[in-house]
């Protein structure tokens, strides 16, 4: 998916690719068949949604195909899994790890269900790891 983005209007014929619905898309792809995947998470009443993907575990194996694919994602994921894509353009920053944080326990205290914290993970997907990043991971 690509939209023109407004911001480089100097520059006739830019696109900017929208990467959390082409992520989603390919996990729920090659996912289908053992978890569910939802590309919005409300965490508030207003709703308030996120720009992160979940994977939620359903009660069967993942297939093989989705394991090769998704070696790195695949063993790591739990019963919930909660993801912050950086897309090859975008960096981690300082405040994402806190942001990321804020969001699972905004998602766990909205949840219908009860959630245990053992049971959620988080996953950053980026190009590199920053010194920005590690900083706050070190805080």
């Amino acid at each position: 998916m690509e939209s023109t983005d407004s911001n480089d209007a100097e520059l006739p014929g830019k696109r900017r690719t929208w990467w959390h619905p082409l992520l989603a898309r390919l996990f729920k792809w090659l996912l289908s068949d053992s978890c569910e995947v939802r590309t919005e998470v409300n965490v508030g009443r207003l709703p308030l949604r996120l720009d992160i993907v979940l994977i939620r575990r359903l009660d069967k194996e993942i297939p093989d195909h989705a394991r090769q694919a998704l070696a790195a994602i695949c063993r790591r994921l739990n019963a919930y899994t909660l993801i912050e894509f950086k897309s090859p353009v975008d960096a981690l920053e300082r405040g994402d790890w806190n942001k990321v944080n804020a969001y699972a326990h905004l998602f766990v205290a909205q949840a219908g269900e009860s959630i245990h914290l053992k049971n959620l993970s988080l996953m950053f997907l980026a190009p590199a790891l920053t010194r920005s990043f590690q900083e706050e991971l070190a805080l």
